[in-house]
């Protein structure tokens, strides 16, 4: 494949991609997702520290109890996020 042939083919596919992304209704899940966005980083945060950083630190009940708060911030976080969405979505 020469030089000339590739780059008229990325140049085509750039023209298209760009179409592509400029749909409204692809530009309005882009904006509802980035704007919900937060809150999955919310509740990684919450899974990365359920998992490792507090059974370092706790063992037995109190582990349990912990990782049962941190179990329910996740759940609430990712069940509200998807209600949030959904007028994020109606909004943008």
């Amino acid at each position: 494949m020469t030089q000339t042939s590739s780059n008229g083919f990325m140049t085509k596919f750039a023209d298209f991609a760009a179409k592509f992304g400029n749909l409204l209704y692809l530009r309005t899940l882009r904006d509802a997702f980035a704007t919900i966005m937060p809150l999955y980083i919310l509740a990684g945060i919450a899974v990365l520290l359920n998992n490792t950083v507090f059974t370092w630190i706790f063992s037995g009940d109190a582990l349990a109890n912990v990782q049962y708060w941190g179990n329910a911030l996740v759940n609430g976080t990712l069940n509200i996020s998807g209600l949030l969405i959904a007028a994020t979505i109606g909004y943008c």
